[in-house]
């Protein structure tokens, strides 16, 4: 059975969908309630690091995503695919260089940059358009809208947009209520 097979590329997607449903609350957390998330695990002495912990809420919500797209290139047997994949890492890398030229906060700042524009992006490039040849408009039906909202929200933190901000969170929760719903409507697919 491959991948290209209707059954088991909508199996795939519901599961990156359920994972996304899980995480992206959690995420949510994490960029709206950084200074709560600190104060309460580490306590007042550690407060000048919330604003790392938005930025890592922003990778919550793509990387669980990626790193479950690399399994499917095993099963796939694409195994040399997956190491020139992991070949966007090296934007991740060029991130953090520039980021530790500004500040600790700035590490994480440009180190999501680079994962939510260059590295994602190149990494479903790579995994889903050029190794496994799934459709662009499929591609771009899953991945379009997170990797939207997952600039724009870096975008938001970095420059203090707190409107921007309010709507991002708006939209994040009408797409995921969206995503539920069409969840619950997806026939069983492991049963067939």
């Amino acid at each position: 059975h491959k991948y290209k097979t209707k059954h088991h590329t909508n199996i795939f997607y519901t599961t990156l969908n359920f994972t996304y449903i899980l995480v992206t609350p959690i995420s949510l957390i994490f960029i709206f309630f950084p200074e709560e998330i600190v104060m309460n695990l580490w306590g007042e002495n550690w407060i000048t690091s919330a604003p790392i912990i938005q930025y890592f809420g922003i990778l919550l919500q793509l990387q669980p995503l990626i790193r479950m797209s690399g399994n499917i290139i095993l099963i796939e047997n694409h195994d040399k695919a997956l190491f020139n994949g992991g070949l966007g890492i090296l934007f991740s890398v060029v991130g953090i260089i520039y980021g530790s030229t500004i500040s600790v906060t700035a590490i994480a700042q440009y180190y999501c940059l680079s994962n939510v524009t260059f590295t994602t992006i190149y990494s479903v490039w790579y995994i889903y358009l050029k190794t496994l040849k799934v459709p662009v408009k499929n591609v771009f039906k899953f991945w379009g809208v997170k990797l939207i909202l997952a600039n724009l929200f870096w975008v938001g933190i970095s420059y203090n947009f707190d409107g921007l901000m309010k709507i991002l969170a708006l939209v994040t929760i009408i797409y995921l209520f969206v995503k539920v719903i069409n969840l619950f409507k997806t026939k069983n697919l492991l049963s067939k």
